[in-house]
């Protein structure tokens, strides 16, 4: 049972490692399970404390990841449209234009969502569309950074020193 789950463990590690790049997947709950199945596969036991801190950080990352868009879409100025637009931007880019789609794609939603639905002013598009495309590029570099530091504490407890 062990090798299956510290196999099952590295595996998740991995996918949340992609899951912090790709919408679709949530890296860092995916990567914290990952954590934990290398923890209890017997061969990578990490502390209590060191698994709470982690699932602190997991929580407060994909929380923030969550709304950093919004708020930096409406702290531009932008409406609920240009809201929208980066988030149906982004997973369209992800899906039909891997993978430049996934930084072209919230930029280009939040821009098209307000000019359609929201002000209809071009330089207020502009500047909403910069704020959500640099809420998107925080986050997934805040995701990916903390995926990459679980993979390596996974790594790092089933090698020999």
């Amino acid at each position: 049972m062990g090798i299956f789950l510290l196999t099952i463990g590295l595996i998740l590690l991995l996918v949340g490692i992609i899951g912090s790049i790709a919408p679709i997947i949530p890296g860092p709950p995916v990567s914290y399970l990952g954590l934990l199945a290398v923890s209890y596969s017997g061969i990578g036991g990490f502390s209590r404390e060191f698994l709470i801190f982690w699932a602190v950080v997991t929580v407060a990352v994909t929380v923030t990841d969550i709304y950093l868009a919004p708020l930096m879409a409406k702290k531009s100025g932008g409406s609920h449209a240009a809201t929208r637009g980066t988030w149906i931007g982004m997973l369209l880019g992800f899906v039909f234009f891997p993978p430049l789609g996934i930084f072209i794609g919230p930029f280009a939603g939040a821009l098209i969502g307000e000019l359609i639905g929201g002000s209809g002013q071009g330089g207020r598009a502009v500047k909403a569309a910069l704020g959500a495309f640099a809420a998107f590029f925080i986050g997934t570099v805040l995701k990916f950074t903390v995926c990459g530091m679980m993979l390596f504490y996974g790594i790092r407890a089933v090698l020999p020193y």
